[in-house]
């Protein structure tokens, strides 16, 4: 098995944020999409998108933890995070181009995707209402439009950024 990542199709996603419910509960026994390890976000009233770990081939998050608690296989690319190691320090979180990790406030660590393991594949794929996910081989994603999405989700991020600032200084 390559590596496989889960693509969002935009045109269909409708930002349901059923992924991310799906996911929560699959990963941590809870409904609650800020423990959801995808996340939907809205980039224009008309333009949703669902976001996960994109496996890079050289992840910051891997190279940037002071701690060597993230790993990645090389084969598969699945990132993995030792909890045992990670302080949450948040270096991870600073440096994923596409925020894909999260932290995890009540066990003080950062996590990230791991592609339901556990069965066959990942959970908000099957439950997509809208099949608007796929989990496909990243050699059967067009190099093209995966270099458009990323570049689309590294614009939302800093105008999200921009925005959060934005808000802090005026509250």
């Amino acid at each position: 098995m390559g590596r496989k990542i889960i693509v969002c199709d935009v045109k269909e996603c409708m930002g349901c944020r059923i992924c991310d419910y799906i996911c929560s509960a699959v990963s941590e026994g809870v409904i609650n999409p800020r423990k959801s390890r995808i996340r939907t976000i809205r980039i224009h009233p008309t333009f949703d998108l669902a976001v996960s770990c994109r496996k890079c081939e050289e992840p910051k998050c891997v190279l940037v933890c002071p701690h060597q608690a993230i790993s990645q296989d090389k084969r598969t690319g699945l990132i993995t995070i030792d909890e045992k190691k990670c302080d949450c320090c948040g270096w991870c979180i600073e440096k994923c181009p596409i925020g894909a990790i999260i932290l995890h406030l009540e066990d003080k660590t950062a996590k990230v995707c791991d592609f339901c393991q556990e069965y066959k594949k990942p959970q908000c794929v099957e439950y997509c209402p809208k099949e608007a996910l796929k989990y496909l081989d990243i050699s059967r994603v067009e190099k093209d439009s995966f270099q458009r999405m990323l570049q689309d989700l590294i614009e939302c991020k800093l105008k999200l950024e921009e925005s959060v600032l934005k808000a802090g200084k005026s509250g």
